[in-house]
C-alpha cells in the first residue's frame, strides 16, 4: 500500500492541481549514487532505517531504536557542521 501511495499520490495531485511544484536536483549523478549506497549500508548496519527506528522503534520504547535515533541525529548535526564550513 505504501508503494502504491508513492506512485498514485503525485499522479492524483498532478491531475487535480493547477500549481506546479518546482523540482530540481543539484547533486551530480555520482554523488546521488554514492549517497544511495551509503544509505543502504547504514540501513544494513543499524538493522533498519532512520524512519523505522525513529517512528516505530521509539513508539515501542525500544532502547536500541532510541539509541540509534540519538546517534543518527548527533551524526547529522556533526556532518552539517563540518560540511557547512566548506560550502
Amino acid at each position: 500500500m505504501f508503494l502504491i501511495g508513492l506512485i498514485l499520490g503525485p499522479l492524483i495531485y498532478s491531475l487535480f492541481s493547477t500549481y506546479e511544484i518546482p523540482f530540481t536536483i543539484t547533486a551530480s549523478l555520482p554523488t546521488l549514487i554514492i549517497g544511495g549506497l551509503l544509505v543502504g549500508v547504514g540501513t544494513g548496519i543499524s538493522n533498519g532505517c532512520t524512519s523505522g527506528h525513529g517512528i516505530c522503534g521509539i513508539s515501542r520504547f525500544s532502547l536500541r531504536s532510541i539509541l540509534a535515533t540519538i546517534i543518527f541525529v548527533v551524526i547529522a548535526i556533526i556532518t552539517v557542521t563540518v560540511i557547512g564550513r566548506f560550502f
